[in-house]
């Protein structure tokens, strides 16, 4: 099992990576994930326009792109355990963090 995820190493994580991290808490492991860069985002974003039959290839890319902690092999341990994480919970976290859904407003004028 990895290191506990303690403030000290949360504070430890921001002052790496910035403030804007999310943690994914799963059975085996919380997985923690920072902002996608605008070219993680870009990458990720024409892929799934370019292929959409490999959607969850790309969206492993996505989440591999962002995990900061504890590793990415033990996202693959979440991934291997419990599939579903990747598209329900972690790529929702990331495209949270890359502003799909803070923050921005359209109105119709």
């Amino acid at each position: 099992m990895t290191e506990a995820l303690t403030p000290e190493v949360i504070l430890e994580l921001k002052a790496k990576h910035g403030p804007e991290l999310r943690a994914v808490r799963c059975r085996l492991h919380t997985l923690v994930f920072r902002k996608p860069s605008r070219g993680v985002y870009d990458r990720w974003r024409d892929q799934m326009t370019a292929d959409r039959s490999q959607v969850s290839r790309i969206d492993r890319e996505y989440a591999k792109g962002c995990i900061v902690w504890p590793s990415e092999q033990a996202l693959d341990e979440v991934l291997e355990d419990q599939p579903a994480v990747l598209g329900a919970d972690i790529v929702t976290a990331l495209t949270s963090l890359a502003g799909i859904t803070e923050d921005v407003t359209v109105e119709k004028l």
